[in-house]
């Protein structure tokens, strides 16, 4: 009889809890492996101002072997989303 009564009076929260992630946590960043001098060229310059302004989240990290492919990386567990050369 009492569970009967009570069971009306249940309030559940607002916020879906995947909201309160998105709000709250903030997101793992790609990791892109370019050769450094390419980073350091126009082209690389111009693309990094382009990551920064649109607020993606990619981190640069330089190769120091100059003609090997770029890399792009899954945040956690570095899996690989794509591979080739960076040109314009």
């Amino acid at each position: 009889m009492i569970f009967g009564l009570g069971g009306g009076l249940a309030l559940a929260c607002t916020v879906p809890v995947f909201r309160y992630a998105l709000d709250h946590w903030p997101p793992d960043a790609y990791r892109l492996e370019a050769p450094a001098g390419w980073l350091k060229s126009n082209a690389g310059e111009r693309f990094q101002k382009l990551i920064e302004e649109s607020g993606a989240q990619v981190e640069m990290h330089p190769l120091e072997q100059e003609g090997v492919p770029s890399r792009l990386l899954m945040p956690e567990n570095g899996g690989e989303v794509w591979s080739g050369e960076l040109d314009e």
